[in-house]
């Protein structure tokens, strides 16, 4: 008996499927990347085997390390402001001024650019305002402001936006207009020789034979065959004929299968 696997088409909850199949098409990516540099994926993955630190301890070094770096900001203007109006009577407090704000500077920079840009600019205007205002008593101000300024405009320029997703712009482009109930005219089918996808107002067949496929992906709520051309995308609750088990076995045997 001919086994045959049979997938009607239905319109897609996009917002819902997108993430399963961002992280196909990034599995899909690795798997070719793999193949093409088995060397540098190698070390890569001796790399990623190397024991490390959990991420929620991470995270919690970083927002102590984030804190002390904002406190150390702050209480170097409690010793720089009065030091440079004072350089040779306070001039210890000046130093330690100075270093607590080269290091509150570097941690903030690294961690909370946006923060330091907010604080920076406000901070410099002011103290610029003043120096020019009263040159005789906050004249001393006036490098400090400068200084302040280009490191809040640096900071600003330069902080750090969220990377876009190469993988997310091309799950939402292969979803595109997966809503369209018109679709429903759309039958997939897996026989013997390969794939079927079938247009049945047409009246339209194109048969994909297996060895032409590059390999097939499956998530939670997905299977995503894939040629050289074309990524299908069949819901899993569309299958119409035959067990879904049955057919993932089958599809093992006819080319390569990755689950996601």
């Amino acid at each position: 008996m001919e086994r045959t696997y049979s997938f009607s088409i239905s319109p897609m909850d996009t917002a819902y499927l997108r993430p399963q199949v961002r992280d196909a098409l990034e599995r899909y990516a690795e798997i070719l990347s793999r193949r093409q540099h088995p060397k540098m994926w190698e070390l890569t993955d001796k790399i990623n085997s190397v024991k490390k630190v959990p991420q929620a301890v991470s995270d919690k070094r970083r927002r102590r390390r984030t804190v002390l770096g904002l406190l150390e900001w702050l209480l170097s203007l409690v010793l720089l402001l009065p030091g440079l109006m004072e350089p040779q009577a306070l001039f210890t407090p000046l130093l330690v001024g100075a270093a607590c704000f080269a290091i509150g500077t570097v941690i903030l920079w690294r961690n909370l650019r946006g923060v330091l840009a907010i604080l920076s600019l406000p901070l410099g205007l002011l103290l610029l305002f003043g120096a020019c205002n009263n040159p005789k008593t906050l004249g001393s101000f006036m490098i400090f402001s400068l200084i302040l300024l280009a490191l809040g405009a640096a900071a600003l320029v330069t902080r750090r936006r969220a990377p876009r997703d190469p993988y997310d712009r091309a799950a939402g482009k292969l979803l595109e207009g997966r809503e369209n109930p018109e679709l429903r005219v759309l039958r997939v089918l897996f026989d013997a020789d390969g794939m079927v996808v079938t247009h049945a107002a047409a009246n339209e067949n194109r048969r994909v034979p297996y060895s032409e496929m590059t390999m097939i992906l499956e998530t939670k709520d997905l299977l995503l065959p894939i040629t050289d051309e074309v990524i299908v995308t069949l819901q899993k609750r569309d299958q119409c004929t035959g067990m879904l088990t049955d057919l993932r076995e089958w599809l093992q045997e006819q080319t390569e299968y990755y689950t996601v």
